[in-house]
């Protein structure tokens, strides 16, 4: 495997890895309590950020499909 699928399929695993933290974060599942507050704020940023790498990641994907099929 080379390297731009293995950036690309980790940038899949990381957006979905902080979608699944601020899920959880915003459950409530946690062997601790943070202040609500906290919670709610660092739950929807982690949530927003995924879709943000999910994003970025399929442009690069896009991207690198176009530039392969061009040669």
């Amino acid at each position: 495997m080379d390297l731009g699928k293995f950036s690309i399929y980790f940038g899949y695993a990381m957006a979905a890895i902080f979608c699944c933290l601020g899920i959880v974060l915003l459950a409530g599942f946690l062997p601790y309590e943070f202040p609500r507050e906290f919670r709610l704020v660092l739950g929807i940023v982690l949530l927003l950020y995924s879709v943000f790498r999910f994003i970025t990641t399929r442009t690069k994907s896009k991207q690198a499909h176009e530039d392969r099929s061009a040669f």
